[in-house]
């Protein structure tokens, strides 16, 4: 018979919920709707609940969180009537700010009510937005944001993942870029949205 122990297991899906997305067996037991106070045990508990935030946002290819969206079934099981607290969603999200694997919208203690999740690396995103440039030809010009993320077309296929994605996501792409010696972001001005010149 299976315990609580047993949902320390991480990549162990369980296929009792709804949706497409199969939940790990965790989500089946209440303690792990709140922060633990034991030291190893939330440190466990941090390390399954990003797992599931980055998992979650990869097979939905959602971008951001809210903190206070009550409709987001991630952070809730109405099958046991549990739900993750707002405080334990941004303790969560930290986490994986400290990870590089999210970064705040509106970055603060009185804030953090928005992060951007990388549910694959910055640099696996560079990647796919460096190789797009060179098989599409676009070395040497300035591409809107809005046209990688298909919101206006620019003549060629959207890069992979990059449909829908917000401008800042797109934006902290670029960034990396540029520290890659790849590209320049190109700031707004005057009537000129932002975009990334590729090398």
């Amino acid at each position: 018979r299976r315990g609580p122990r047993d949902a320390l297991r991480p990549r162990v899906w369980s296929t009792t919920m709804s949706s497409s997305f199969e939940f790990p067996e965790f989500f089946e037991y209440p303690p792990y709707f709140t922060v633990q106070p034991n030291p190893d045990t939330q440190r466990k508990q941090t390390e399954l609940w990003k797992s599931l935030i980055l998992g979650w946002c990869r097979h939905h290819r959602e971008f951001t969180v809210r903190v206070d969206d009550e409709s987001l079934v991630l952070f809730r099981n109405d099958r046991i009537g549990r739900k993750l607290p707002t405080d334990a969603r941004r303790f969560f999200l930290d986490a994986l700010v400290s990870a590089g694997a999210a970064r705040w919208m509106d970055d603060g203690a009185a804030r953090k009510s928005r992060a951007l999740i990388f549910w694959q690396s910055l640099g696996v995103w560079v990647t796919v937005l460096s190789d797009w440039a060179a098989r599409n030809g676009l070395e040497g010009q300035v591409v809107a944001l809005c046209e990688i993320t298909g919101d206006d077309e620019v003549g060629v296929p959207t890069p992979d993942g990059f449909r829908d994605a917000p401008v800042e996501f797109v934006a902290l792409v670029a960034l990396e870029l540029e520290k890659k010696g790849k590209g320049v972001f190109v700031p707004s001005d005057a009537g000129r949205d932002a975009g990334v010149k590729f090398f």
